[in-house]
């Protein structure tokens, strides 16, 4: 496991290689909670890699 900082532009829980949940809030992917226009916060199941804590668009800190 790594934390890792410099990948991204948000802020992203990466736990796994693989595809799981993610919590989007800026990005809109998959199954969603739309709050403004597909830019506030939306509920991510299949659009990341591994379990993933998303604040803007899947780039951003990331666990690893």
């Amino acid at each position: 496991m790594s934390w890792d900082v410099m990948g991204c532009h948000g802020m992203s829980w990466d736990v796994m290689g693989c595809h799981g949940m993610s919590w989007d809030v800026m990005g809109c992917h998959g199954m969603s909670w739309d709050v403004m226009g597909c830019h506030g916060m939306s509920w991510d199941v299949m659009g990341c890699h591994g379990m993933s804590w998303d604040v803007m668009g899947c780039h951003g800190m990331s666990w690893d």
